[in-house]
């Protein structure tokens, strides 16, 4: 053969084995990379092989290691048959056979290898993470009472370790901790390990001298720092906490990994393209996403190819940064080394647009392909494709069939809406002109040798800006070693107007040899940039400086919260800011060309065109400081005000030495620095700020909580810096806020009104509306002529300015147009369309420009920053206009910090770190004689306090008050609903802990339920509270309710928190109604940003003296209040006469045992009965892969607890074998106080296992409730109205109700229930058999008896009479076709009847029902 194809042949043989030895390279690179990534894994798991072994002795289960082993099994699988395919492929091609694919064959097979084993891995972990982590402590606690720990061989100073012991030591040494799950070594106590081994605990459970010379596994007395004072228990020497929880998070963190890999996509499904631009063409499609691509099959000489090929791209990242990864589709010759890559036509748009879609996902829409390189050729083609973005959590949901035909082009192209189908080109100007108030980006180790050495110095950062959009990114120049750089660039994109990508990306870097860092990230959105309408405007910013925010600027190369650089959450520190400016050009068809990043220099702003420099002036009061962790007890601690980098006394502004070369001026700036924290003694030069006080240890008085004791020095804290004069933007969000806010409570009024079915809704609808017209006409007025003219403003200001007043005056208009029209019966589209109204005033209330920094509050403990909040300059900007102030502008608010970053969030954010109650303002400094105008007084008026009035006064390092009031918190506990459960069986154990100033109390626990009543009053003795009782009495405190689930081993978990103020009782007033006693509430309860139930509560501080003889009286009902007779629901003006509660002395400090809700607070209690249907079940979804095969429903309200009979098989027979069960409950009368009915469903398993299924939740029961009226009040009610009721008042006639039970099914048992019937007005008898199915192929018959044996049928005359005498219903409905309705359409429809008619005495239903 080889001769036969002559010198030819041999050239082309020796070109094959070459591309043969090339693939192979390919393959070999390949199988290196994937043996990489087989390390990685393995990696994680010999490295901790220690505590994956420890949890497998634990659980007696290693199914994570097997998941695992699966995992990587199924990739070396799969990667093996993708190369025999493609073996397969390349011998096929050789052979030129025409028999079946051994390709195609493989390539099936690749393709199952690789989602069985993702599948199985995934099913695996899910099975572990739900199923056996729970137990974990339980079983770590089971080996280490009954397992060996340690050998009697060895010595007590190096002992002999078992397996058990060594994987304990490495786990207690990793992580630093002791035990399982009880505190400082407890569980070592409960073990009784000094009995058997000798030493108290374990070494590993102490600090050790150095932790990198130490072996974890066997840890010795000798490696312990100081085995003395360790095992005297010196929390400085032994670990403090338990090791449960962080051996827990390890555990579901391996596990998550392989369950997160499964459920974070972006598919694209190409189905077909047609009128590709060419002839005899072999198309292909290149499928990007990000940076990842993917190519489909190539199709043989045809313009119009069809594929309907499926790609998956898996990402594992935040939606911020996932979101602007573009989607590019293109199409390409096919990939031959003659033609390879020659682009056909290309499409693409970003991420977040398909996320923003319905359903997340465009479905069979057609991608209009054009030629990157020359836009005037118009269309290259269309492509028929499926895009969707599915989050972890994501529904795939089918989307919605229409009529439209999916091959008709125009009408079906992907494109959002409100996007035109022919756009044109744009060019986006992105100029970049200045930095201020960068940080330091390295050490500078290097930088002080070589300073050291030549004596030059130079600043620690080399900035440069990457601009990203549209999948384009340009950058511009770097600037070495410079604080505050200049460029005077601009970034040019050339793209499609509208463009198909949301956002553009500004990112401030340091360049690195390495690595370069990012310094701070900003996006701007276009749609908050540009108009659309008519009087729109196109996309323009600035110039305008954008405030940057991350991370702390102290440098170190472990960054631990870096991610927050990158825009990923909520930045916890200023980085500096950026001059940036934005206009967007629209291009003619002859300067249309290839889409391009060019970066080229641009003209320097103008100094005016950002605005004129103003002087601003910061100022905070720490009235308290409680709340602090118990982990901050042992050192001192202080608090940094900061805005900018003004006032930060850490890290804070770096000089550049470019300014300053010379010495002498580098040591008048340090003096300078020096002046700006104590100032000169002379006071010719004003002092900066004075933003940190003095370090104060915390104290505690339950071990529990710390707070620091100001007493009556309240700290102040001020910081003085220069800003553009912006307060116009802060103002116009204000004042939109504002009204957005009274429109949102107004709102919520009307709903809970209806709620309630409180009377006259409509009016209180009308009076949010006349409210909103109004506060708009408000805002025009205020904004008419402000905004234009001035040259600080720019283009963007004043397109705003006209947009918001247009979109105002629209909205007010359209107010008062609904208020017109709103009625008793249409009041729920009403409401509709006032929150639409809403809505649409939130959408324009943020400014897409910066202005002032935002202001931090730190917690500074040992010299590192623990915890922050972060506050709007906005929301504390002061103006003379009320309408434009901040809405916490002098105001005393509470401030809860928190940790940064990541820890900051889930369930350790979830812990106060510290709360504050702290007086802030700001303003400019022409405006400082307003200070303290809202500080509340009672603080000494000294020459200090009015020097700080001055335009070039101080404040006083601290405010001295003089009032000092004692009073006694009350807080009546009483019931929690709708609580957040907690252990494995969907309940919880719950307990609330109140915190008030200094001190804190707990209730009891309630075992096993989400709706406790723990009916329990917690007094606060002597609180101590600086100010005036009247400044008191007007904006109280705040109180902090914490509830938690009490574990039976380890720390109570936290459930939510909730926020209440008091009811205030100065001395001199008297204790009597209306304002005393304080009446019961509900309070929202939040875990974070989600919401965990609702609190039912009374709060009451009363001022010291006062009477306990007057507060009992008060409590006693006066015997003409008295209750004789049942009162309807809502009605508590009657209570029973409940003997005297004796109260505790003022100035007892234990709280002994439990009081009860005095009787005059707690709700009147009636005892009622809750009859339960129970009927069936229906669509049960699988849980935990399981099938849901023997259900039982549990019924919990006030505590008690009703189980349905098991249905022991769902499947064959999914009714409950006994119907009907009751219990009797005590409820109180009142409705608003009713507690919840849940509803639990458990699946009840083998070995005794019950797995929740499913809760429900009712809130409101009264809908449900029937109060009896009884013969007093009929007679009563006869009396008072006399003949007006004509008939009405007669004896009421009886009303039977009798539906016969479907057909039974075959085989089916029919069990006999009987149980009592009670008979009364208005009562609805049912007589049925519900062991039967609901619907069955027969129709059942329904028959109604109206008070007698035979159905009465009234005549159409008789109707039309009555309709002529003004007895019937102006809106009767028409009757109902029974014979064609469902079972339970048949019994609302009768219950509807029943409901209408006349009513008889019970007496006749006894009479002539055959019940009886």
């Amino acid at each position: 053969m080889a001769k036969g194809r002559g010198k030819g042949g041999i050239l082309l043989g020796c070109v094959v084995c070459i591309a043969k030895l090339f693939g192979g390279l390919v393959a070999f690179i390949a199988l290196i990379g994937l043996g990489l990534s087989i390390w990685m894994l393995l990696d994680l798991l010999l490295t901790n092989d220690e505590l994956v072994s420890l949890a497998t002795m634990a659980l007696k289960d290693d199914t994570l290691r097997s998941a695992y082993y699966i995992f990587i099994a199924s990739v070396i699988l799969a990667q093996m048959l993708g190369g025999v395919s493609g073996m397969s492929k390349k011998k096929k091609d050789d052979d030129e056979d025409d028999g079946p694919s051994c390709a195609s064959i493989f390539g099936v097979l690749f393709s199952l290898a690789l989602i069985a084993g993702h599948v199985s891995s995934g099913v695996m972990a899910v099975v572990y993470r739900n199923d056996r982590v729970p137990n974990l402590d339980s079983g770590m606690k089971s080996l280490l009472y009954n397992d060996t720990y340690m050998n009697t061989t060895g010595s007590e100073a190096a002992p002999e370790y078992t397996k058990l012991g060594q994987y304990y030591n490495f786990l207690q040494t990793k992580f630093e901790c002791c035990g399982v799950s009880l505190n400082n070594g407890e569980d070592y106590v409960d073990a009784k390990f000094e009995t058997r081994y000798g030493i108290k605990f374990p070494y590993s459970c102490c600090k050790l001298r150095s932790r990198k010379d130490t072996d974890w596994r066997n840890v010795t007395r000798d490696d312990v720092d100081d085995w003395g004072k360790c095992e005297s228990g010196d929390r400085n020497h032994l670990y403090q906490y338990a090791c449960h929880r962080t051996m827990r998070e390890f555990l579901l963190v391996k596990a998550d990994f392989l369950v997160g890999y499964n459920f974070t996509l972006v598919s694209v499904t190409i189905i077909e393209a047609r009128q590709l631009a060419g002839l005899n063409m072999d198309p292909v499609v290149c499928v990007q996403v990000g940076d990842q691509k993917k190519y489909t099959s190539v199709k043989e000489s045809t313009n119009c190819p069809y594929y309907n090929e499926y790609f998956v791209f898996d990402f594992h990242m935040p939606p911020a940064m996932l979101f602007d990864k573009i989607i590019t589709l293109t199409v390409l010759q096919s990939r031959t080394f003659i033609r390879s890559h020659k682009i056909l036509g290309r499409f693409k748009l970003d991420t977040g647009t398909v996320y923003s879609q319905q359903d997340h996902q465009f479905y069979h829409k057609w991608a209009m392909l054009t030629d990157p390189d020359d836009i005037n050729s118009g269309p290259k083609g269309y492509m028929k494709c499926d895009i969707a973005v599915v989050g972890k959590g994501d529904n795939i949901k089918a989307p919605p069939k229409t009529d439209r035909d999916e091959d008709d082009i125009e009408a079906n192209l992907l494109l959002p809406d409100g996007v035109p189908a022919e756009r044109q080109k744009a060019r986006f100007v992105v100029k970049i002109y200045k930095a201020e108030g960068l940080p330091k980006m390295n050490t500078g180790l290097i930088a002080n040798v070589k300073k050291a050495l030549t004596g030059e110095t130079k600043d620690l950062v080399d900035p440069y800006v990457s601009v990203s959009f549209a999948g384009h990114r340009g950058k511009t120049t770097v600037k070495k070693g410079c604080y505050e750089p200049t460029w005077n660039e601009q970034v040019i994109f050339t793209e499609m107007f509208p463009p198909l990508c949301r956002r553009i990306k500004i990112q401030l870097r340091d360049s690195d040899s390495v690595n370069d860092d990012v310094i701070g990230t900003h996006f701007i959105d276009l749609a908050k940039i540009s108009n659309e309408g008519e009087q729109g405007f196109l996309p323009t910013f600035g110039p305008s400086y954008i405030n940057l925010y991350g991370s702390t600027r102290n440098y170190s190369i472990l960054e631990e919260h870096s991610h927050l650089n990158e825009g990923l959450g909520e930045g916890v520190s200023y980085r500096g800011r950026l001059l940036v400016g934005l206009k967007t050009e629209l291009l003619d068809n002859q300067d249309m060309g290839p889409s391009m990043v060019e970066v080229e220099s641009c003209l320097p702003v103008p100094d005016n065109a950002t605005g004129r420099m103003e002087e601003f002036f910061l100022f905070g009061t720490i009235l308290d400081a409680n709340m602090v962790d118990k982990r901050l007890g042992e050192k001192p601690v202080k608090f940094e005000l900061s805005v900018g980098n003004y006032g930060n006394t850490m890290d804070g502004r770096n000089e550049s030495v470019r300014k300053k070369p010379d010495s002498d001026e580098e040591e008048e700036e340090e003096e300078d620095e020096e002046g700006n924290e104590e100032g000169d003694k002379d006071g010719s030069h004003a002092p900066q700020w004075h933003s940190t006080t003095d370090p104060i240890k915390p104290l505690t008085r339950d071990g529990f909580y710390y707070f620091l004791p100001f007493d009556d020095e309240k700290p102040c804290l001020w910081v003085r810096g220069a800003f553009e004069d912006h307060r116009r933007r802060m103002y116009n969000t204000n004042m939109m806020e504002k009204i957005a806010e009274k429109v949102e409570d107004g709102l919520g009024d009307v709903q809970e009104m209806i709620r309630q079915e409180r009377p006259f809704p409509e009016r209180r609808l009308r009076g949010v509306l006349d409210e909103l017209g109004t506060n708009c006409s408000r805002y025009v007025t205020l904004t008419q002529g402000k905004g234009f003219g001035s040259s600080c403003k720019t283009r963007l200001d004043k397109e705003r300015m006209r947009l918001c007043q247009r979109e105002i005056d629209q909205i007010g208009t359209m107010a008062r147009t609904i208020k017109a029209t709103v009625k008793k019966n249409n009041i729920k589209e009403k409401m509709k369309s006032a929150a639409a109204l809403q809505s649409r005033l939130r959408n324009i209330c943020s400014a897409p420009q910066h202005t002032i920094p935002d202001i931090f509050v730190w917690l500074i403990h040992n010299n590192r920053r623990i915890a922050y909040q972060r506050v709007s300059a906005r929301d504390i900007m002061y103006s003379v206009v009320d309408e434009e102030r901040g809405k916490d502008c002098g105001r005393v608010q509470t401030l809860f910090l928190r940790l940064p970053g990541k820890k900051g969030t889930g369930p350790s954010g979830w812990a106060i770190q510290g709360k504050l109650n702290m007086y802030l303002w700001m303003g400019i400094s022409k405006h400082k004689k307003e200070l303290l105008k809202g500080m509340p007084p009672g603080y000494e008026d000294t020459p200090l306090v009015r020097r700080a009035l001055r335009i070039v006064g101080t404040p006083p390092p601290s405010i001295k008050y003089t009032d000092r009031l004692v009073f006694q918190l009350r807080a009546h506990m009483y019931q929690a609903r709708s609580l957040i459960g907690s252990d494995a069986s969907g309940l919880s154990d719950p307990f609330a802990r109140i915190v008030f100033g200094d001190q804190s109390l707990t209730t009891q626990v309630i075992d096993e339920t989400l709706s406790p009543t723990w009916d329990e009053m917690l007094i606060f003795n002597e609180v101590i509270i600086w100010g005036t009782i009247e400044q008191i009495k007007k904006e109280p405190p705040t109180i902090v309710i914490e509830i938690f689930d009490q574990d039976r081993v380890g720390k109570a978990e936290f459930i939510g928190r909730a926020l209440a103020r008091p009811v205030v009782k100065e001395s001199s007033e008297r204790y009597e109604r209306p304002s005393f006693p304080p009446q019961l509430e509900w309070f929202d309860v939040c875990r974070g940003p989600d919401h965990a139930g609702e609190l039912l509560a009374a709060f009451e501080l009363l001022q010291y003296p006062f009477d306990e003889r007057e507060l009992k009286q008060a409590l006693v009902t006066p015997p003409y209040a008295r209750k004789r007779m049942l009162a309807p629901p809502g009605d508590s003006s009657g209570q029973l006469d409940l003997p005297p509660m004796e109260m505790p002395e003022a100035k007892e400090r234990d709280r002994g045992p439990i009081m009860p809700v005095p009787k005059g607070i707690r709700p009147t209690l009636s005892k009622h009965r809750i009859e339960i249907l129970f009927w069936g079940m229906r669509e049960l979804r699988r849980l935990q892969f399981t099938a849901v095969d023997k259900p039982r429903i549990d019924i919990e309200c006030a505590g008690h607890v009703l189980s349905s009979s098991v249905i022991q098989h769902a499947k064959k027979n999914p009714n409950f074998t006994i119907p009907v069960k009751y219990f009797d409950v005590e409820l109180p009368d009142n409705e608003l106080y009713c507690p919840p009915i849940c509803i639990r469903c458990v699946d009840c398993r083998n070995f005794g296992r019950d797995v929740l299924v499913g809760t429900h939740v009712i809130n409101n029961i009264h809908k449900f409730m029937y109060v009896p009226t009884t013969k007093t009040a009929r007679e009563a009610m006869k009396k008072f109205l006399g003949d007006k009721r004509g008939d009405e008042t007669d004896e009421p006639k009886p009303m039977l109700l009798q539906i016969p039970a479907p057909a039974p099914m075959p085989g089916t048992p029919q069990p006999v229930v009987k149980t009592p019937v009670s008979i009364r007005a208005d009562d609805i008898a049912i007589t049925m058999d519900e062991t039967q199915p609901l619907i069955t192929k027969h129709d059942p018959v329904v028959t109604i008896n109206m008070g007698g044996e035979k159905k009465e049928h009234k005549s159409t005359e008789h109707k039309k009479k009555k309709r002529k005498a003004g007895h019937a219903d102006e809106d009767e409905e028409e009757e109902l076709d029974v014979e064609n309705l469902d079972w339970w359409s048949k019994y609302h429809a009768s219950m509807d009847t029943m409901i209408r008619a006349p009513v008889v005495a019970p007496l006749d239903i006894l009479k002539k029902s055959s019940f009886w």
